[in-house]
């Protein structure tokens, strides 16, 4: 068995928002090769089937593996949020996945920094969530312009970056 095409799987699974998929998936992944990106996969996956107990502990596991994880420091904080739990959890849980810039993407300092906009709104600091998000739009507009981010923000659209150049992309991605 392939490992790699199990987790190709699941991707494509999350993406088309099949979460019931790909958590099957990732659990088979998970069996063939348990490690960190496996244990971030079944987190994500019970994210997105809204399990989130599920999604903490696989989420913590993959800390195990890698106590440098930051897409695991991330869904944990927004497990936080999600269920309500102390807002100081998540946003330690947030500073710490941004102190590590050499191992986060574009897309992970772009949550984080929405996260912690959306914990200062919670607050009620509104200058404080606008400068966060003003950051993520900062980053973010490598791949495209800020009306279109902020719009996709505001009404809760995915986005997803790909080459729309390259033959058989636009296929994948729909």
């Amino acid at each position: 068995r392939n490992v790699e095409a199990h987790v190709t799987s699941a991707e494509i699974s999350l993406l088309e928002h099949r979460a019931s998929d790909a958590l099957q998936t990732w659990q088979l992944a998970t069996k063939l090769e348990p490690s960190a990106r496996t244990a971030f996969g079944l987190a994500r996956a019970h994210f997105a089937l809204g399990q989130y107990d599920s999604a903490k502990a696989d989420a913590e596991q993959a800390l195990k593996y890698n106590p440098s994880h930051v897409g695991a420091k991330l869904l944990l904080a927004r497990v936080a949020m999600t269920k309500l739990v102390d807002s100081e959890i998540s946003e330690r849980l947030i500073a710490d996945a941004l102190v590590l810039e050499a191992q986060q993407s574009v897309k992970d300092f772009v949550l984080g920094k929405t996260l912690t906009g959306d914990l200062h709104l919670l607050r009620s600091r509104i200058s404080l969530a606008e400068a966060s998000y003003q950051e993520a739009l900062a980053k973010q507009l490598k791949v495209m312009d800020a009306a279109a981010f902020a719009l996709c923000m505001e009404n809760g659209i995915p986005i997803i970056v790909f080459d729309f150049f390259k033959e058989g992309n636009l296929e994948k991605v729909v």
